[in-house]
């Protein structure tokens, strides 16, 4: 009856030797998507400044729609990096890269509250 009263942890279950790695596995599926859409940003600006004359002359429908696209791949990259800023470590449940709210390392090596290897 105690048990049901004890606070609850948003910590996920672990399997009986602590595997982190589905957890791991998001993480890097996250990292890869922020450098994917920064490369899409990158790559249809750059095609619009350089074709940016040529094309409005032919077709005045397609630069704005590669601003537009350009501009939701770089939200989206903006989004997938807070979301990897804010991640949380799976043994302890507090942000990876930061302990409080001055200090943060987004290359931490290790969890900055309780010493988790990254990839471990």
């Amino acid at each position: 009856m105690m048990d049901d009263l004890a606070p609850r942890s948003n910590v996920p279950e672990l399997g009986p030797a602590g595997d982190y790695g589905t957890n791991w596995k998001w993480y890097k599926i996250l990292k890869r998507l922020h450098v994917v859409l920064l490369l899409l940003w990158f790559g249809l600006m750059s095609f619009w400044w350089v074709t940016e004359e040529r094309l409005a002359k032919h077709y005045d429908w397609l630069p704005p729609i590669l601003v537009i696209l350009g501009l939701a791949s770089l939200v989206g990259s903006l989004v997938v990096r807070l979301v990897l800023a804010g991640w949380k470590c799976p043994r302890c449940g507090n942000r990876f890269h930061s302990k409080g709210f001055w200090s943060s390392d987004e290359r931490a090596s290790q969890c900055m509250n309780c010493g988790l290897p990254k990839w471990a």
